[in-house]
């Protein structure tokens, strides 16, 4: 049963221990009565115990599904600690229930670039297979692929995308994109169609949203 209390709560279903010792009391009091569960949920039926009544709820990373959104009535928004909703909540839910679900934008795009750049990095001088072969006791020269020069393909030029474009063009890599869009203006990139954009790249990075068009692009 919904209390007075509970119409002004906001629940953290999720918060891990570092972002917790982030949470300090000025950070706090923006969302006043916020209350905290520290540590990933167990299964559903503890996610659903943690929302309860509440009709705010922040997440980092638990799945919010039809059943946990169904058994929660009194819910009304979601704010993301993250992007890529789609892969975090059932968004058709969401929406037929008139429940708002929002992320944060820009989140992670930087991160997100560097770890791409540390992929191609890592397949171009055959990190992986060299390291596997090293703890098997065994000692192989790899020939490696050096990057700049080399054609970069993206796909895809949302904040990641873009984040990605600056990165590959410091290190010298030609890199030639598509949109669905379009190509942003001031990018240093190359706008093509994306069947020219596979055919002509030496490398292709998918920076797509997974929704009914991308999937299983």
């Amino acid at each position: 049963m919904e209390t007075n209390a509970d119409q002004g709560r906001a629940v953290f279903v999720d918060c891990t221990a570092d972002l917790e010792e982030l949470l300090t009391p000025d950070l706090r009091a923006l969302v006043p009565g916020l209350e905290v569960c520290v540590g990933a949920p167990a299964d559903e039926a503890e996610l659903i115990r943690r929302l309860g009544a509440a009709p705010a709820a922040m997440v980092f990373m638990a799945y919010l599904s039809e059943a946990v959104l169904a058994a929660c009535p009194a819910l009304r928004a979601v704010v993301y600690l993250a992007t890529g909703l789609t892969t975090h909540v059932d968004l058709a839910t969401a929406e037929r229930l008139n429940i708002r679900v929002r992320n944060v934008k820009g989140y992670g795009d930087l991160a997100v670039a560097e770890h791409t750049i540390a992929l191609m990095f890592a397949a171009a001088r055959r990190l992986a297979e060299m390291d596997r072969e090293l703890r098997q006791g065994t000692w192989h020269m790899r020939r490696g692929v050096e990057l700049a020069g080399r054609t970069l393909g993206i796909v895809g030029l949302g904040g990641n995308g873009r984040a990605v474009v600056h990165l590959a063009a410091a290190l010298g890599m030609p890199v030639v994109a598509w949109n669905r869009s379009g190509v942003p203006a001031g990018l240093p990139c190359e706008a093509a169609e994306l069947d020219e954009v596979l055919g002509r790249a030496d490398i292709v990075s998918l920076h797509l949203e997974l929704n009914d068009q991308t999937r299983g692009i």
